[in-house]
């Protein structure tokens, strides 16, 4: 098992109820408010449909992504699942050719950011900066995120066309 598969662990949540009005409540109480897509996919996937059927984005949730153990998503940053890990997937390929990147979580001023830092590399989310490894770091949140892609084919069957080949063609460079 790669080292990096320790490093780098996420989960996907879906969303219950239409929206959160009550962010300290919803950070405190996920399991009130969240399915897990890994631990229950077919609650996840019918929820994701009604969800849309409901005229809402059907991958609203919330993203626990963690680096050697420690969270580094906010649990009051819900959002759409798929437009974080598009977000991150566009960072890591910013980063790849400026060795700097930045984004904005979606629909949220909440900043993304990879910067190289004089021999280390920084992560941010929001206000939260941590050091990682790159060359843990960035391989490990590659496989979740194609794992996140994985789970979408399969349960609920629409994926952009290019989705998997960037995911490969960044996993093959060198960090």
């Amino acid at each position: 098992m790669p080292a990096y598969e320790q490093t780098v662990s996420s989960e996907g949540f879906i969303l219950v109820p239409d929206t959160v009005t009550d962010l300290e409540h919803f950070a405190a109480n996920h399991d009130e408010y969240l399915v897990s897509m890994y631990v229950d996919p077919n609650s996840a996937s019918s929820l994701w449909f009604e969800r849309r059927n409901r005229g809402l984005r059907g991958s609203e949730g919330w993203l626990s992504l963690t680096y050697q153990g420690q969270e580094l998503m906010s649990g009051t940053l819900w959002d759409e699942v798929e437009g974080v890990w598009f977000e991150l997937i566009e960072l890591i390929s910013q980063y790849s050719q400026h060795a700097y990147a930045e984004a904005l979580f979606p629909g949220q001023p909440v900043p993304l950011r990879l910067t190289d830092a004089g021999g280390s590399t920084l992560f941010t989310i929001g206000a939260q900066t941590i050091r990682i490894d790159p060359q843990f770091f960035i391989p490990g949140l590659l496989d979740e995120a194609m794992r996140y892609y994985r789970w979408i084919e399969k349960y609920i069957g629409t994926i952009g066309p290019d989705t998997f080949q960037k995911i490969a063609e960044l996993r093959t460079k060198r960090w």
